[in-house]
């Protein structure tokens, strides 16, 4: 497992953009798509990719085609590692710092502490239930308790992007009900 924290790559220190990110990847580039940009209170955006798109047409919005989840302060971007010299390219004047990600939807990442990661992290709910799939491991009633209520939770010791992504997405929903 990789630390997300010690993953990223910041090639760009100062950003300096007149556009917003979707403007500039849809309008100016082309063969992109970004969803979430604008939505009031939605922390990350999927940013979708076909080089197989004509310039003018929209990209079929398909998990194959996903190639980066941004965040809504241009900050972090968690993006595909084939994908990654095409969009720091791309992004360069955003200042993004960028996390290469082989697979969304593999665990390859971990968190060893919550103190200097971005703020939507903050908000994560983190609970290592190995317990509950390894028998060496004493039993943590207590944490069942909240995991047998239903509490939306990421374990801090293996991850994807995806499940992280749907988790700040879901929670932001239920805040807005």
């Amino acid at each position: 497992m990789k630390n997300i924290i010690d993953s990223a790559v910041r090639p760009y220190p100062k950003p300096h953009y007149s556009l917003s990110l979707t403007g500039k990847l849809e309008a100016v580039i082309g063969k992109y798509f970004v969803s979430g940009e604008g939505i009031p209170d939605r922390s990350i955006f999927t940013v979708y990719y076909s080089e197989k798109t004509a310039h003018d047409e929209c990209v079929e919005l398909v998990p194959d085609n996903i190639i980066a989840y941004v965040t809504s302060d241009y900050k972090f971007a968690f993006v595909l590692e084939k994908m990654l010299n095409k969009f720091i390219s791309d992004t360069a004047e955003y200042s993004l710092s960028y996390l290469p990600v082989k697979d969304f939807m593999k665990e390859e990442f971990c968190i060893q502490t919550t103190e200097q990661t971005p703020g939507f992290f903050k908000r994560i709910v983190w609970i290592n239930d190995d317990f509950l799939y390894d028998v060496k491991q004493d039993f943590d009633f207590n944490t069942f308790r909240l995991i047998d209520d239903g509490i939306k939770y990421l374990n801090p010791g293996h991850f994807t992007i995806y499940e992280l992504v749907s988790y700040i997405n879901s929670a932001e929903q239920s805040e807005l009900i």
